[in-house]
């Protein structure tokens, strides 16, 4: 089945792109020319940061959250417009708040492409979106300690690294 698509979000410009079924989000920022088929979403806007955006969707916080609240297609997170419109996203009050983890977002980029680690970036990210969204010290051992029984290699391979 074919549908018409916004030609603007395939042309050059900030956007964000995810896949409707993966197994943590994967939402990936890019500025350039990006062409998908329909398993694939796409958001530009004007109203919020796209960094600020990426930073929160993919945070250990928006994982559990993912993984708690939205439908499954076996362990594959299933996130269509609809499951999407149901995240609950935070336009911080605190303009610094923003500013540090689109610093810490577009650092992580530049660190992508050259192929360097951002694990100790990520992990910065993930405590000012816990600070954003005021959770206490046991909220987020318990995010912590979900994610390191959700993805033990992945948290494996940042102990045997630190």
């Amino acid at each position: 089945m074919w549908w018409a698509r916004n030609e603007d979000s395939f042309k050059e410009g900030e956007k964000l792109v995810w896949t409707s079924r993966s197994i943590n989000g994967g939402f990936t920022f890019t500025n350039k020319q990006f062409y998908g088929s329909r398993n694939l979403f796409f958001i530009q806007s004007e109203r919020i940061n796209l960094k600020y955006l990426i930073g929160l969707l993919n945070s250990k916080l928006f994982y559990f959250y993912m993984h708690s609240k939205l439908k499954h297609t076996g362990d594959l997170l299933q996130i269509d417009k609809n499951q999407f419109m149901k995240t609950p996203l935070f336009k911080a009050t605190n303009n610094k708040q923003e500013t540090k983890i689109i610093d810490l977002v577009e650092k992580v980029l530049s660190f992508k492409e050259e192929n360097k680690d951002t694990i100790k970036l990520e992990e910065k990210i993930d405590e000012l979106v816990y600070e954003l969204y005021g959770l206490e010290k046991t909220d987020r051992a318990e995010i912590e300690n979900w994610y390191k029984r959700k993805y033990p290699n992945l948290c494996k391979e940042v102990i045997e690294e630190g």
